[in-house]
């Protein structure tokens, strides 16, 4: 039986210990950027207004549950689009050169420039692209699924998972930025450029990308954690999202948007962060 009692969710604490986080660094360093005024104001609502959630209900009335359980997912497009400014804070300079050797000398090459001559029909590609828009739609989709169906615990872990992965990647963007092959090495030559979803997909980190965020890759580190937590709670979805999971780990690197170690790395911490979080949520 849920309770109905006032305080903070695991995510509230989460997003607390990262927004103070954030606050401090933007008063703490004497590095100026446009704008840098109105992005300590909203960091600062926003760590009152989470704050202040203390005082309210967790779960009634349903309009108050609604908010107190999304909210945390309203707010991830905005955390990385301030990514670009605040990897400005710490570093004033970008370690694609770094990444790009260390792949020199495990691989003899850079994958990400030569993957899509090894697979070069329509089909593929296309597929690829999809799943990696795809990825933009998932995320809701599978907390709109556990809502309906009204498995709250199951919805919380999620979210939860979800901010621990975003967190851990943001942190990493921060402090060791990597701009990512498509910034530093430039885009692909492909032949077929017009094909729907590979335009798309260009448009897309045209327009949205936040430079400095290749390291780890979040795509690869959330859809991890997305396809193991959909295997322990949504079990008849878990095989459609491995076949997207895939589609996107080759697609990072197969349309030159990340690294190898990129998604490698970003697997890997979505991996850990999907096996831990289930298990600390029900001990806490």
């Amino acid at each position: 039986m849920l309770k109905s009692s006032k305080g903070y969710f695991l995510t509230d604490w989460l997003l607390l210990f990262y927004l103070l986080f954030v606050l401090l660094l933007l008063l703490g360093s004497s590095v100026w950027f446009q704008g840098k005024e109105l992005l300590i104001l909203i960091y600062f609502l926003l760590l009152i207004s989470v704050a202040s959630l203390k005082f309210f209900p967790k779960e009634k009335p349903k309009l108050v549950k609604i908010i107190r359980y999304w909210y945390p997912l309203a707010l991830l497009p905005f955390f990385y689009s301030s990514i670009q400014y605040l990897s400005r804070l710490v570093n004033y300079s970008y370690f694609d050169s770094l990444i790009v050797g260390v792949e020199q000398t495990i691989f003899g090459f850079q994958p990400s420039q030569v993957l899509w001559k090894f697979i070069p029909d329509i089909i593929f590609p296309q597929f690829f692209h999809f799943s990696y828009i795809f990825y933009s739609f998932i995320i809701p989709l599978i907390g709109f699924i556990l809502f309906y169906n009204k498995r709250y615990s199951a919805f919380r872990i999620y979210v939860l998972g979800l901010l621990t992965t975003f967190i851990s990647c943001y942190l990493f963007f921060i402090f060791f930025p990597v701009m990512g092959p498509y910034h530093y090495l430039g885009p692909i030559a492909f032949v077929n450029s017009s094909l729907p979803f590979l335009a798309l997909t260009y448009k897309m980190l045209e327009y949205g990308s936040s430079i400095g965020t290749a390291f780890p890759s979040s795509h690869s580190a959330i859809i991890v954690f997305i396809w193991i937590f959909s295997r322990r709670f949504l079990k008849k979805t878990s095989n459609w999202i491995l076949v997207f999971t895939i589609g996107i780990l080759f697609g990072a690197i197969y349309g030159g948007f990340h690294y190898a170690i990129d998604v490698l790395v970003g697997a890997f911490l979505g991996a850990i962060i999907g096996g831990v979080i289930p298990k600390l949520y029900r001990k806490v």
